[in-house]
């Protein structure tokens, strides 16, 4: 996950300004850094203890959810990395799905899960006229997912259970 998130020394504004963030992708607060963050530098330690508490929250909530399918290292991990990414809230009905063996709809979870909500200074969601919240879908995020989504496909469904 650090070499495909990257590690960042300094605050910086993540999804197109929208979100204040430092290290390994670790959010300060919804909406853009302010330019007293943006001069602000980040230690190694500072990185790490975030990174690894949270990678540990990931991979428990993966154990605790997925208990009926057996998964690959690489499955595994990439289901730490999702969870990691998204929280177990935001990840919990692709685990459901794989702890059903149902690989096919976890990966179609797993790619549906590319948009960034666009937010205001007080981190609000933004609407269009039409009501809609204003999304992108980046191609990093959207290559995150495939590479998260890649051990799934063309995998034999497991059990339904």
């Amino acid at each position: 996950m650090r070499a495909r998130e990257g590690v960042v020394h300094h605050y910086y504004d993540r999804d197109g300004g929208r979100n204040c963030t430092y290290g390994i992708g670790t959010l300060v607060h919804p909406g853009p850094c302010t330019a007293e963050e943006l001069r602000r530098h980040v230690t190694e330690a500072q990185i790490n203890e975030p990174f690894h508490a949270r990678t540990e929250t990931a991979a428990r909530a993966v154990r605790s959810a997925v208990t009926q399918t057996p998964l690959t290292q690489e499955q595994f991990d990439a289901l730490v990395s999702l969870t990691y990414n998204l929280g177990a809230r935001g990840a919990r009905n692709v685990l459901a799905d794989v702890n059903r063996g149902d690989f096919h709809r976890a990966t179609q979870r797993m790619m549906q899960a590319t948009g960034v909500v666009h937010r205001d200074a007080h981190g609000n969601p933004v609407t269009g006229a039409d009501g809609h919240v204003l999304m992108d879908h980046p191609p990093g995020l959207v290559n995150r997912r495939a590479a998260e989504s890649a051990p799934f496909r063309n995998q034999p469904q497991g059990p339904r259970r």
